[in-house]
C-alpha cells in the first residue's frame, strides 16, 4: 500500500470537495481518498502507486480540477490559497454553474 498527498485546484466548496473525493475512490486501485477545502489537497492510500496523470484523467472527467504532487516548501509568509475570508467572498462571487455540476 502507498499514501500519498497531492495538491488540488478547482474546488470552491464543499459539494467540489466530495465530487473529487467521489471520483478518486471510484479508481480500482484507491483504497482511501481525503479531500479538504481548507488547505485544498487529497491523501490517497493506493494498492500501488498511480501515475498523477491518471489521477488528473480521472478528476478532469468529474469536473474543472487539476491535481499535482505535494511538494513541500519553506513558508515565505503569504500563502498562495485564499485565506477562508477570501475563500468564502471569492466563493460568493462565483456562479454555482463554475463551481459544481
Amino acid at each position: 500500500m502507498t499514501t500519498k498527498m497531492y495538491t488540488v485546484d478547482g474546488m470552491m466548496c464543499d459539494g467540489c470537495v466530495a465530487t473529487v473525493k467521489s471520483a478518486l475512490k471510484a479508481i480500482p486501485e484507491v483504497i482511501e481518498a481525503q479531500v479538504q477545502l481548507t488547505e485544498p489537497q487529497a491523501i490517497v492510500s493506493m494498492q500501488q502507486e498511480l501515475d498523477t496523470e491518471k489521477l488528473q484523467q480521472v478528476i478532469s472527467a468529474a469536473g474543472n480540477y487539476r491535481i499535482g504532487e505535494y511538494q513541500e516548501t519553506e513558508p515565505t509568509g503569504a500563502s498562495k490559497h485564499p485565506s477562508g475570508k477570501s475563500r468564502k467572498l471569492l466563493g460568493f462571487l462565483m456562479p454555482k454553474k463554475d463551481c459544481c455540476r
